[in-house]
């Protein structure tokens, strides 16, 4: 589970926003916040750029945190 939500709520960013800073949808980012879609690695990144062009301190890994799989 990633923690977009989290993160775009503590920048003061609603859905809309980050999805126009990102070129995407409002509905984009509701889906990726509630799991139903998974953003590619580019869309992730752009994310993250996003929330810190809102002054988030974020990383990669704070955002889209995975569990290691046991191989």
């Amino acid at each position: 589970m990633n923690k977009i939500k989290v993160y775009r709520e503590a920048a003061k960013l609603t859905q809309r926003e980050l999805g126009r800073m990102i070129g995407s949808t409002q509905a984009a980012i509701g889906n990726y916040e509630k799991g139903i879609r998974a953003p590619d690695i580019n869309v992730c990144k752009r994310i993250i750029t996003a929330l810190r062009e809102s002054d988030s301190e974020v990383t990669l890994d704070k955002v889209f945190h995975c569990e290691e799989e046991a191989v």
